[in-house]
């Protein structure tokens, strides 16, 4: 995407997104929204600083990410910086579940106000309007949380299955199809539980893949797996359902289909 004024080409991203296999987005760590406190982030504190170095508050990303989650594309984002060498990406996941509170494409920036304004324009005009694209942002917030350190679901959202089939022991590919639940990589879990990974092993808290996914946002993952017959009463260690973890995180559609299902 080239962004500056009058380039009217980046109005029309989304086709290029909707054509892509997989969508890419590497964001710098800032450790001011990591210093954050939760009760300042829930009450939308954003500071300063993230306007100008956070690509989650930059009108741009929000709406190119938010189109990649809509058209229901793999998503493999990376938060943190370069290694000394420059050579590989050092992931740090410190500023994301701050995110989960934060992300709001209405309190966005834009170096170009117009851009901003013809964005949110669009971005309104679409069902469920900025509240939808919230949600699914942070959806794929929580996704890159459980995914940035599991290369092999990196790759398998890339195309690469076979680090994935290379996975040693059982305890490795419950843990990798639970986080690709939440990555929203439809790929990765169905080759997971072809290779004989059970469809309601848990993870911590006694989640889920189906709670996961419903963490994650992703609907056309999420039809995958009630077509497996992932049950959806199924509670974690807290009482919680797969419905309520995606009505919690404003995943309506989600929310809707799972309890069309109880």
């Amino acid at each position: 995407m080239r962004q500056w004024p009058g380039n009217g080409a980046d109005l029309d991203f989304r086709p290029v997104v909707k054509d892509a296999h997989a969508f890419l987005l590497c964001a710098r760590h800032v450790q001011e929204v990591a210093a954050l406190s939760f009760s300042d982030a829930s009450a939308g504190e954003v500071p300063a600083a993230a306007f100008t170095t956070c690509a989650f508050f930059r009108v741009w990303c929000v709406v190119e990410l938010a189109a990649a989650m809509a058209f229901e594309k793999n998503v493999i984002m990376l938060v943190g910086k370069a290694s000394e060498e420059g050579l590989t990406f050092v992931p740090n996941e410190g500023m994301l579940h701050m995110l989960s509170f934060l992300v709001d494409v209405r309190k966005a920036v834009a170096s170009v106000p117009k851009d901003k304004t013809e964005q949110l324009a669009l971005v309104e005009a679409q069902e469920g309007g900025a509240d939808a694209v919230n949600s699914r942002c942070k959806g794929a917030i929580a996704g890159a949380a459980m995914c940035m350190d599991e290369p092999a679901i990196l790759a398998a959202a890339a195309g690469n299955m076979t680090p994935l089939r290379a996975l040693a022991t059982k305890e490795e590919r419950e843990k990798a199809m639970i986080a690709a639940a939440c990555g929203g990589f439809k790929e990765a879990v169905l080759q997971l539980l072809e290779d004989g990974v059970e469809l309601e092993a848990k993870g911590p808290h006694g989640h889920t893949v189906l709670m996961r996914a419903a963490l994650g946002g992703n609907v056309r993952l999420m039809l995958a797996l009630l077509e497996k017959g992932a049950d959806v009463e199924a509670e974690n260690n807290f009482g919680e359902t797969a419905a309520y973890i995606a009505k919690w995180n404003g995943h309506t559609e989600i929310e809707r289909l799972l309890r069309a299902r109880m």
